[in-house]
């Protein structure tokens, strides 16, 4: 599911815009307003930690895991934060999209589901031991190899088989489809206040 918000040159007001202006509307120029407004208000909007909406606060398992940042929701250092300070950006003639770079933004946005974590990548933990074993009457060991997940909690470190998450809660990234609209409209008045005056110098 994408995380991003788009502005389409064909809403009614924009048209009715262009007819008063004439040739001096830009759509570029104004869809560029746009997106720095928005780009400015997810910056602000990570460093607060949630503007609309505050951000839930970390469980103290998940405190005791970072590495770094330590109880921040979400830190300024990471690739999530790189991606939202400088989001990518796309303006064509009708058109003006901001979306987070990093893929896993989604996941902070709407939050995940209550899912089973098990040991698949190289970076789980492989245990080999002996295990005894009995063939009728003959005891013997036989090599087992066991890989495990190992991670820090608040009670000290954990050996797992497979991790029962409780899911991400929702730690909104973007503005909600009334703030992006009024942004819109907060740069499309700076524009046309902008274009009276250019028009009145002249």
């Amino acid at each position: 599911m994408p995380t991003s918000w788009r502005l389409t040159f064909e809403d009614r007001p924009l048209q009715e815009v262009v007819t008063r202006l004439g040739g001096r509307f830009q759509r570029r120029d104004y869809f560029a307003r746009v997106a720095e407004r928005w780009k400015e208000w997810i910056r602000q909007n990570f460093l607060a930690g949630g503007i609309e909406q505050p951000w839930p606060a970390l469980d103290p398992d998940t405190v005791a895991g970072k590495t770094r940042g330590g109880s921040a929701t979400l830190t300024g250092r990471g690739a999530l934060a790189r991606s939202l300070f400088n989001p990518a950006v796309t303006i064509t003639e009708n058109t003006v999209t901001v979306r987070p770079r990093a893929p896993h933004a989604h996941l902070h946005h709407f939050g995940t589901r209550p899912n089973v974590i098990t040991p698949k990548s190289q970076e789980a933990l492989t245990l080999r031991f002996q295990k005894r074993v009995q063939r009728g009457r003959a005891v013997g060991a036989e090599p087992v190899a066991r890989r495990f997940l190992v991670f820090r909690t608040a009670k000290g470190l954990v050996f797992a088989r497979t991790v029962h998450h409780p899911g991400l809660r929702p730690r909104r990234l973007m503005p909600t489809l009334a703030t992006a609209q009024a942004m819109a409209t907060d740069a499309l008045d700076a524009y046309l206040s902008d274009a009276v005056r250019d028009a009145e110098q002249r």
